[in-house]
């Protein structure tokens, strides 16, 4: 006669060999719940970051050709963009910056009326903010232009852009993470974050 369950035999649970492994069954499951989460996430992102780069050009009060400028008459993006201090932001140059040229470049064009139009009022163009950076992150651009990235390593083949259009993620978290691990360079958060996290403990 056999013996009943638990007189004389013991159940298979309770092998001291088969408790041994268990830890290990539990990694192998952890890591295989870890992998797949961040494939979903990783798809979340990657479709996230397609869905920005491929967004239309907004509409301009101006039509304004980098194309043009920088490609077909040659003129440097630290011409018409400077970097002043403390260097986190490019400018845009004032409709009467635009005027030094365009008093006697293609002056009849209803663009460069336009254009004029505002530089005699003083007023500025609204221009509709292609990029913009959280206002949680710091980033900076002579910190990256001093590192020697292009511009169209953020903005793009901007310079064949008839139209400024949003051509890469560069300002979503995945993109940044992307570029410095491309370049070799920190991913650490206080490379991004830490002068808000200062201002946050005071």
């Amino acid at each position: 006669m056999r013996p009943a369950f638990g007189v004389g035999r013991h159940c298979p649970g309770s092998d001291p060999r088969t408790l041994a492994l268990l830890p290990l069954v539990a990694l192998v499951l952890a890591c295989s719940l870890c992998a797949r989460s961040q494939e979903r996430a990783d798809g979340r992102s990657a479709s996230k970051d397609k869905s920005s780069r491929e967004q239309s050009p907004p509409a301009q009060p101006i039509p304004f050709s980098h194309k043009k400028h920088a490609s077909t008459a040659g003129i440097g993006c630290d011409f018409c963009h400077h970097n002043p201090e403390p260097g986190n932001d490019m400018s845009i140059p004032t409709a009467g910056e635009c005027m030094t040229c365009h008093s006697e470049v293609a002056v009849d064009k209803e663009a460069i009326r336009q254009l004029a139009r505002f530089a005699k009022s003083n007023q500025p163009i609204p221009w509709v903010r292609v990029y913009s950076v959280p206002a949680f992150v710091f980033w900076s651009h002579r910190t990256h232009a001093e590192a020697k990235i292009v511009c169209a390593a953020c903005h793009g083949e901007i310079a064949q852009m008839d139209q400024t259009t949003r051509a890469t993620s560069v300002t979503t978290m995945g993109g940044c993470v992307a570029c410095h691990k491309r370049n070799e360079v920190t991913t650490g958060c206080q490379s991004c974050h830490e002068n808000q996290s200062s201002k946050l403990m005071r």
